[in-house]
């Protein structure tokens, strides 16, 4: 029965992520991004850098082995899209200014695009960087 549901919502499933996708991509505004490409680029790679390292060390606080910490801490790097919720509540109310919302809105929808290769860089550190003697992880790593 679950399988039965599963095929069926499929269709459904597909067309809410493509609404979802094209709605982020109507919230960019290409000309800023173009504009102001050297900024956003900053703050991208800071939110990647700073996200990864922030879930990587609470991974191995947690008890994860490097491997899995490196890996899921590169996967959750993205900035969420409830972000965007935030950002337009907080434009509509006047508390940042347009610029800030623009910015906001690019970077995140940058770190969303952005994050599947990310987190595959990652996944091709550890693959290659890290022992199979050390490491159990990185054996189901390679098989994944």
């Amino acid at each position: 029965e679950t399988d039965w549901i599963h095929h069926r919502l499929e269709p459904f499933r597909i067309i809410f992520v493509a609404v979802f996708f094209i709605s982020i991509g109507m919230l960019v505004n290409l000309d800023f991004v173009v504009e102001h490409l050297g900024n956003i680029a900053l703050i991208v790679i800071a939110v990647f850098l700073s996200n990864t390292f922030i879930n990587v060390i609470t991974f191995k606080l947690l008890g994860d082995d490097w491997p899995h910490s490196l890996y899921a801490g590169a996967i959750l790097a993205q900035i969420g899209e409830f972000s965007f919720v935030l950002a337009a509540v907080a434009f509509k109310s006047g508390l940042v200014t347009d610029y800030a919302y623009q910015t906001t809105v690019a970077v995140i929808a940058l770190t969303l695009l952005l994050c599947p290769f990310w987190a595959g860089l990652f996944r091709y550190l550890v693959r290659n960087h890290y022992d199979a003697d050390q490491s159990q992880a990185v054996v189901k790593l390679n098989s994944a």
